[in-house]
This record gives structure tokens, C-alpha cells and sequence, in this order.
């Protein structure tokens, strides 16, 4: 914590591990989660006390005057429960819900929906009300803010307005009036370039009642690099961009990259290594994870929620593998070594959902592990046999490997939080990120499965733009195509800005 006069922040005692913390309403109390749980601690000292088990990731948390918390997790409604503790009960009909803030008079809670809206409802359960959604939004609203990225965190300011973030990390102010939960004007930027949670979530931002802002700035400026099992890296252009999401072709030559231009746009570059030239293959639309088909000539992707297959050499027409999404986004992840099978991964109400698509299939995606929570990433092994993936049923994220198709045969491999596996082309070890590290853990994927210890192989600021932690393994599994954030885009400050609604009034 640190107070606005002071230059330095101090440790608050007992809170290692903690994520989204919020205070009371008396600002005399910090809660946070943390071990599985919802904890508080107090300012004046002593140990955190435990409120209640949180067993899947959270999603954000407010604390009302009546001293009621509601927090949201992946996969469940919104949750309520006394400050002094005791068991959760939930807030009916709530799903899928993020972000919540009670709102003055505590009667009322506001949250961001994964159906694209910001949305308020009684705190005793009832009746939903759609405050404003996204043109993509399948919910009913009379206001319709635009286009763009996932909403995140919406926040009620006092002198009537509402702040959300908007992903790849924008801020705006929607006029708002709090008596009849209507909005009163258009959407207006306050804030661009800020930075988001690894892997997207939360936009690092945060307002007072009284409208004082705080976010965390984003540099956008990285260098695509090699790095070998001792963690030295190697520069592969000099070139600096918002790069994110490398995938490395079948043959080792070429590189398909996510750069995010000057207005916040991706799209999907070509990099030649050996010749040291690029070429831009989308131009149009949201476009995400790029991934390769066995033989090079493709590469899928994710545009603007719908998966997209596309030649190389940007020749030809794209082809649409899915239908445009109602609300949610389905991701490309891995096809198989034989080029049939498309392992995805989809946004749903309760979280996401691992799906596969058959190529020549017309009837898109169908569902192949369903739960609420995150299930995502997944990656086929080199013979096609297992499949390593994402997911928090634990409570934290962990990388798991099963047998396809049915995904039985369950392994856990990772044990302290893991993110964004990868195998190396013999299949003998499997690679994942675990905050700054770079595991790997030598495996036997042959027709049972096995796997050693993990061990750490390096540290480093090897995230790209938005924090994203995706990297991909050279042909000899001795290199690692990652991307470097430099010194200027690291999260080294944060930024107040005052009276920003002056100039909106004006």
C-alpha cells in the first residue's frame, strides 16, 4: 500500500500470494484472495483473518456498508457473504459475472458480463438490469456501446458516470445516472495503452468514489528473441512492436506473430528468419493466436471471435471454420499431426470449454471437456496420442495432459501454478511457463504416460504485449522462441490523474 504523499509503498504483513485486493468502506480493511480463500486484513495491524473458501479463480470483489462482500468467481454466480465470515450464498441467475462493485446504498450490485454488457441486479437475486452491451451482445439493451475487445470492471464515479476497460487496455467514461440505472450519453476515452492481467483479464485500473484515477501504463515495446536452456537470448530482428503469441512453422523457417498497431488493432505478421523480411496477413478485424497446419501452408487464427484458415501467402480466399460468435470468442490452439483435428478452446457463460474441430465438418466446433471454470490452451503431443492443456479445477491454474479424445488418463503435471504448455517436437518433454519461469519435465507419451519432477530451466521478463506468456520450442528443443519485454515496457510505475470529468463536462 502507499499513501498518496508518501514516495515509497510498504509491505502489508501476511499477504504473499495475494490477488485483487479491495477495502472496506471505511478504508480500515484490505480484502484480497489468497491460499483458496477470501481474506481480510487490517491496517492497524495483525495477521490476515480468514473469511471464506474460494475454490475456483476469482474474478474481482466489493465490500457494501452493511459489511456484505460479493465476489465473483469463474464458473458460479456471484457470491455473498458477511465480512466476519461464514458460508457463501449465492446471488440467483448471476452467471456469468465479473468485477462486481456494490453500488452507494447497497442495495444494488453492478458486474461485467462474458455476454459482452455491464449489468446491474438486486443484491438479494432478481430481476437483471442490461445497463449497456456490446454490438456482438446477445442480451437485450437499449444502448449499444460499440465494437471492440472483452468489457472488464465496471466503476460507478459519483459525479454520474461509469469507468470500464475495454480490452487490449482502453479506459472510457459512460454518463450514467445511478437513480434510474440508465445511461445518459456515449462512451468517451479517458485512457489508452494501459496494461492488462498475463493471458487478458483485468485492466490495471482502479477509481475512486470521489473519481481519482489510477492505472498501470503499458510500454508496447518488445523484441522477438531466441532464448537457449540457460536463459541467454539472442535477438532475432532488432525491430521493437507490441509482438505477442509466437508460433514457430513446422519447418523451423518462418514465424507467425500478433503485433497490436497504434490503435490497439492485431493482426497476424509473417517473419521469414532466414531472410529477415515480414509480411502482414490480416488487415481487417480482431486477429488472435495463429497457428499453424502440420504441412505450413495454413495458418488458423482467431478474427474478431470466429476461427479463420488462411494460405501462407495470403493468396486465395479465407476460408470460415466457425460461425461469428454470439457474445463469445472460440480461440484456435493445435492441430493434429495428421491435419484433421483442430483443438480449440471457447468462451461460455461459466468460464471456457476445450472444443475440437473436424476439417470438412460443417457443423463447427463440438464440446470435448465442459465444466464451469477455465479449461483452455491445448496443445496435441507429436504423435497425436495426448493432449497437454490448461485448467484451474484445482482452484489454481495447472497444466494437465490426457489421453485424446476422450481425455481420459489425467495427468497433472505442474503443482505451484502453471500457464501456456508446449512439447518439443519429439515429444519427449513438455515445456510450460509458471510465472517467470520456463519448466520443463521429461515425459513418455507413448501408449501410457508418464512424467518426471518439473525443473526450472531459467527466469525472465520474456512476456509480450498485454503480459501475454505464449512462446513456442525450436525442431531441437534446445531453443525457446519467446518474446523479451524491454526495459521501457516493463510495469515500472503507476499513473494518478485528477479531475478528469472537468474536461468531459466541458
Amino acid at each position: 500500500m502507499r499513501d498518496l504523499n508518501e514516495l515509497e509503498p510498504r509491505v502489508i504483513p501476511g499477504t504473499v500470494g495475494a490477488r485483487h485486493p479491495f477495502f472496506s468502506p471505511d478504508g480500515q480493511w484490505i480484502g484480497f484472495f489468497a491460499s483458496g480463500a477470501l481474506q481480510k486484513v487490517s491496517l492497524r495491524g495483525g495477521a490476515p483473518l480468514r473469511i471464506c473458501d474460494v475454490p475456483s479463480v476469482s474474478d474481482g470483489a466489493s465490500w457494501g456498508p452493511d459489511n456484505t462482500i460479493v465476489f465473483a468467481s469463474i464458473g458460479s454466480d456471484l457470491m455473498r457473504v458477511d465480512a466476519t465470515g461464514g458460508t457463501p450464498r449465492p446471488i440467483k441467475d448471476s452467471r456469468p459475472a465479473s468485477w462486481p462493485e456494490i453500488l452507494p446504498g447497497g442495495k444494488t450490485v453492478l458486474f461485467t458480463t462474458a455476454f459482452q454488457a455491464i449489468v446491474a441486479m438486486p443484491l438479494e437475486g432478481g430481476e437483471k438490469s442490461v445497463i449497456a452491451k456490446m454490438a456482438n451482445s446477445p442480451l437485450a439493451s437499449q444502448t449499444v456501446i460499440g465494437t471492440g475487445g472483452p468489457i472488464e470492471q465496471a466503476r460507478f464515479v459519483r459525479d454520474g458516470y461509469l469507468l470500464y476497460g475495454q480490452s487490449p487496455g482502453i479506459v472510457r467514461a459512460l454518463p450514467f445516472d445511478l437513480a434510474s440505472l440508465k445511461v445518459t450519453g456515449s462512451p468517451i476515452p479517458i485512457v489508452d495503452s494501459v496494461e492488462r492481467a498475463m493471458d487478458g483479464g483485468a485492466v490495471y485500473f482502479a477509481v475512486s468514489q470521489t473519481g481519482l484515477l489510477v492505472y498501470a501504463s503499458t510500454g508496447d515495446r518488445h523484441q522477438l528473441v531466441w532464448v537457449d536452456q540457460k536463459g541467454a537470448s539472442t535477438p532475432i530482428t532488432n525491430e521493437r512492436a507490441a509482438f505477442r503469441l509466437p508460433r514457430l512453422s513446422p519447418d523451423g523457417k518462418r514465424i507467425a506473430v500478433d503485433i497490436s498497431d497504434d490503435t490497439r488493432r492485431d493482426d497476424i505478421w509473417i517473419y521469414d528468419s532466414e531472410r529477415g523480411t515480414k509480411r502482414r496477413l490480416t488487415t481487417t478485424d480482431r486477429n488472435l493466436e495463429p497457428v499453424w497446419t502440420p504441412d505450413g501452408t495454413h495458418i488458423t487464427y482467431s478474427s474478431d471471435g470466429r476461427l479463420v484458415d488462411v494460405l501462407v501467402d495470403g493468396d486465395g480466399p479465407r476460408t470460415m471454420l466457425s460461425a461469428p460468435p454470439q457474445g463469445f470468442s472460440t480461440y484456435a490452439s493445435s492441430w493434429s499431426p495428421d491435419g484433421r483435428d483442430l483443438l480449440c478452446y471457447v468462451q461460455t457463460s461459466d468460464g471456457y470449454d476445450l472444443c475440437m474441430l473436424t476439417r470438412g465438418e460443417a457443423s463447427g466446433p463440438r464440446p470435448l471437456l465442459v465444466r464451469p471454470g477455465f479449461d483452455g490452451f491445448p496443445v496435441f503431443s507429436p504423435n497425436g496420442r495426448w493432449v497437454a492443456y490448461v485448467s484451474n479445477e484445482s482452484g489454481d491454474m495447472e497444466v494437465y495432459v490426457a489421453r485424446f479424445p476422450g481425455l481420459e488418463d489425467k495427468v497433472e503435471i505442474s503443482a505451484a501454478g502453471a500457464t501456456r504448455p508446449r512439447w518439443s517436437r519429439d515429444g519427449r518433454e513438455l515445456f510450460y511457463r509458471q510465472g517467470d519461469a520456463l519448466m520443463a519435465v521429461a515425459v513418455n507419451a507413448g501408449a501410457a504416460f508418464r512424467a518426471d519432477t518439473p525443473r526450472r530451466l531459467f527466469e525472465g521478463a520474456y512476456s509480450g504485449e498485454s503480459g501475454e506468456s505464449a512462446f513456442d520450442v525450436s525442431l531441437d528443443g534446445q531453443r525457446f522462441l519467446m518474446v523479451k519485454s524491454d526495459e521501457a515496457s516493463t510495469l515500472r510505475q503507476l499513473t494518478v490523474v485528477q479531475n478528469w470529468q472537468v474536461g468531459l463536462k466541458k
